[in-house]
This record gives structure tokens, sequence and C-alpha cells, in this order.
């Protein structure tokens, strides 16, 4: 019986320990709303070089200020959102990272960190931004497609950049290629 009342006993404070609060985090402290205002890429850096730096500014999104104004005009309330139970990421610095990303080829990670905007969050906002670009602009940019079209296009590309049966050119993005070997071993 003894036996039965320490078991009984062990039973309960496990219990117990159960039915303590476990500390969740909703944001890491480094993603807070506050970090991302005082520290983030898009509140900071970008604003520093809209107003100092322009050729920087250019050199970071690919864009000038006012070329990013506009999109933001015809994207922004694509991909703005409603605030629900917090603030949510501005449209603004959607179209930063977003920009950055398309840019550089930044892992999302970087990103994360420069942006202090989880990666999880990232991995979201990124392709959701980009659809919404695309929805937006491609009645906009590209021409009908058609055979006459594309061949006016080659035709003005080789004329411009001397490079013939081209169509347009992607600037500022390496890719790294890595060419895997197959090594094969015969046995006699």
């Amino acid at each position: 019986m003894q036996k039965v009342t320490q078991l009984f006993y062990i039973y309960n404070c496990l219990k117990q320990l159960d039915k303590r609060p476990k500390l969740k985090m909703w944001v890491r402290p480094i993603f807070s709303e506050q970090q991302r205002l005082l520290q983030g890429a898009s509140n900071n850096l970008i604003v520093e070089m809209q107003l100092f730096d322009k050729e920087k500014y250019f050199n970071y999104l690919r864009m000038s200020p006012t070329m990013f104004n506009e999109l933001l005009t015809i994207v922004g309330p694509r991909i703005e959102k409603q605030k629900v139970v917090r603030n949510p990421i501005s449209a603004e610095t959607r179209l930063h990272v977003t920009l950055r990303w398309l840019a550089s080829g930044d892992s999302m990670t970087s990103l994360s960190y420069a942006y202090r905007i989880a990666q999880c969050t990232l991995s979201h906002i990124i392709p959701e931004t980009c659809e919404q670009i695309w929805l937006a602009l491609k009645d906009r940019v590209l021409i009908n497609a058609t055979q006459n079209n594309w061949r006016k296009v080659a035709e003005d590309f080789e004329r411009i950049c001397q490079f013939p049966h081209c169509i347009g050119a992607i600037d500022g993005k390496n890719v790294i290629i890595q060419e895997y070997i197959l090594n094969i071993y015969l046995y006699f």
C-alpha cells in the first residue's frame, strides 16, 4: 500500500508540472516590430540611401526611388495586409525585401536578419509579392506574343546589342553552375 501511495504522489507531482504554462514566443525578440523599426534595413538603410545616396539605392534595389514609388502605387494595394491581432508588415517593406531578393539572390536567412522579419514569414511574403507584381504588370509590360512582335524584338536587340537571335538579357544576376562528374568503376 505504501508503494501505491508513493506512485500516486509522484503521479500528482508530474501532473502539476504539466499544468505549468509553457512559454511560447509569438515572435522572436530580434524579429519584433520594434526591432524592425529600429534596426531593419527597410526603415533605416533604404531610407538613408534614398535621402543621401540615390546611386547606391539604385544598386541595392535595381531601381530609382521614383520608380519604386510608382511600383508601390501599383502593387501596394494588392500586398497590403489588414491588422487582425498585430500590426502587419507594411506593403513598402514587403516590396523592399522582395526586390532585394530578386536583385541580389541573397538567401532568405540573410534577408531575414537584415530586414528583421522571420524567415518563415519571408517565405510567404516573397512569392506572394512576386505573384502580385506579375498580375499587376503583365498586361502593361509584355508585348502581344506573336511571331512578328518577337522577330522585331530580336532585330532590335541585335541592332542595339550586337547579339543575333536573342530577345533579351538578364542584368546583375550571377548563376553558379556546378558540374557533376560521374565516376564509373568497372570491375573485371
